[in-house]
């Protein structure tokens, strides 16, 4: 039976974005962007520069997140399958540990439509819940509160009442009779495409401002660049939900009492390797390496670096368990507790991390996934096979960025075969194989169906409907925003209790943010 020591329970916050890379903040060294809030975390906390998702993709990574355990442990190996209820999930195991639990936004577990009520069963664990499985509608969004399933639609912009909400729950624990610390989860859907704001998110970068991976294919230059001008914007957006909830916990006074975490579930490729933006699901860094920054005053340092690899998915469970100092949880999880490294993060530790993707499923095929992915990483190398054959292989220190595949290279023979049986093992230690059966659930096999009645995906303003049409050399459309759409964002923020000016610094925000850019030369932040 798990038991908590003596630390005094602190409330816990995680602020969960989508499609994230690690290296698009300030503090990650993009000279480009503008990220006060996320450096600010950084700088008050300790921020992971080798946090890598096992299984990049979004489904799988939650199902890891709130069970601790690999993809092909917990069922959840491409998006849309079905959560295997009977598992022990972190919001459930919290409750038990007198935690009260909340979650606002982005959804994405157990399939579904985007726009469907999730039922309380399916909650694993969280009281208070408002949201929906999808949520990549970001304007005139609908979600559902608690345990009416009436849908709700907000005309605000979606981040902004996701944080509102979150917000509204963590002051709800605070004045509660029962004092329960609180566990409080917040998913917004950005940065995850279609690139839909309001006009000072959408338009804050230039795209002639940012700079390219050396690898985007020529052709599709102008619309990488459109993209990650955009991309920006929405990572900028994120950056600003943060800064409102730091601000909170400060003026509510307990920011020395409250764990805040800052991850993603993946990152995305903005055109890296010649391949079009939003892609994941691969052993590519640009798709595995995340953000993770934990911040707890006066138990952690501030603005150190920890350097060794970590798992941010399947080490979530364990490593919370840590920070809270509840024991006897050995062999529960695949992941590995942390914790320590965060209190000592200038200590160096081995590790080799297990990578697993695989291509949607087929139900008209046969019952196995498609195109599986395995691979290993250490800090030198990453190894990766195809359905069992050699697909990549990179010397990390040498070349960082993925760029040379050494697969044909007779020299790294030796290392190779090396790194192929270690690869075997560990796919025998997990029970994992090249075979593995997908148990299909009703919403898999829909989403299927649908997939291929769509020749391309009809969301409007969407960048992969852009980018698509590039390939095509089709020229790309996109829609105006509505008249009312700038107004009804800007001026629907809620004066909250004790924020008379809150307004007034969000518009004082917005006003520095507007044309914000670095200067390529210099890396000197400069304003139009």
């Amino acid at each position: 039976m798990a038991k908590t020591t003596s630390i005094e329970k602190p409330n816990v916050l995680v602020v969960l974005c989508d499609q994230m890379r690690y290296d698009c903040m300030g503090n990650s060294g993009n000279r480009y962007i503008h990220t006060p809030h996320f450096d600010r975390l950084s700088a008050e906390g300790i921020s992971c520069t080798e946090a890598h998702v096992g299984c990049p993709l979004c489904a799988p990574f939650r199902a890891s997140m709130f069970t601790g355990k690999y993809a092909t442990n917990n069922g959840v190996l491409v998006n849309f399958l079905p959560l295997d209820l009977n598992q022990i999930f972190l919001p459930e195991f919290l409750k038990t540990q007198g935690y009260t639990t909340g979650y606002s936004g982005k959804w994405h577990l157990n399939g579904g439509k985007e726009d469907r009520y999730v039922e309380p069963y399916e909650r694993l664990g969280f009281e208070h819940f408002v949201g929906l499985y999808g949520g990549h509608n970001y304007k005139n969004a609908i979600f559902y509160r608690n345990n009416d399933p009436t849908p709700r639609r907000c005309e605000r912009y979606e981040p902004d009442f996701q944080t509102d909400h979150i917000i509204e729950f963590m002051e709800n624990s605070l004045s509660a009779e029962d004092k329960k610390p609180f566990f409080a989860v917040v998913s917004y859907g950005l940065p995850h495409n279609p690139n839909i704001a309001p006009s000072w998110w959408l338009d804050l970068y230039s795209p002639d401002a940012v700079e390219l991976p050396e690898d985007v294919d020529q052709d599709m230059g102008e619309v990488a660049r459109k993209f990650l001008a955009e991309y920006y914007g929405l990572i900028s957006c994120v950056d600003f939900q943060l800064g409102r909830l730091l601000t909170w916990l400060d003026h509510a006074g307990i920011t020395k009492d409250t764990i805040v975490i800052a991850v993603s579930d993946h990152g995305d490729s903005a055109g890296q390797h010649f391949v079009l933006p939003m892609r994941k699901n691969c052993p590519y860094r640009y798709a595995s390496q995340v953000p993770f920054i934990v911040r707890w005053p006066e138990h952690l340092g501030c603005g150190k670096k920890l350097n060794n690899l970590i798992d941010p998915a399947i080490d979530f469970f364990p490593t919370l368990c840590g920070l809270l100092g509840i024991e006897n949880m050995d062999g529960a999880f695949d992941g590995l507790d942390i914790s320590k490294q965060l209190m000592n993060p200038d200590d160096e530790v081995e590790r080799i991390l297990l990578h697993q993707s695989a291509r949607n499923v087929r139900p008209d095929k046969d019952i196995y996934y498609q195109g599986q992915i395995r691979a290993i990483r250490t800090k030198k190398w990453m190894y990766a096979e195809k359905m069992g054959k050699l697909y990549q292989f990179f010397d990390e220190l040498s070349h960082p960025d993925e760029s040379i595949n050494l697969i044909d290279n007779e020299d790294y023979d030796d290392i190779k075969e090396k790194y192929a049986s270690m690869l075997s093992d560990k796919m025998k230690e997990i029970g994992d194989s090249w075979k593995i059966k997908i148990k299909y659930g009703k919403m898999a096999v829909e989403k299927w169906k649908k997939d291929q009645a769509l020749s391309v995906y009809n969301t409007k303003n969407s960048v992969l409907e852009v980018t698509r049409d590039a390939a095509l050399g089709i020229a790309p459309k996109k829609e105006k925003p509505s008249s009312t759409w700038d107004d009804t964002c800007r001026y629907s923020l809620p004066g909250r209790r004790g924020f008379p000016t809150w307004q007034g610094d969000y518009e004082e925000n917005i006003q520095k943010f507007k044309g914000y850019q670095r200067s390529i030369s210099k890396g000197e932040c400069k304003a139009k």
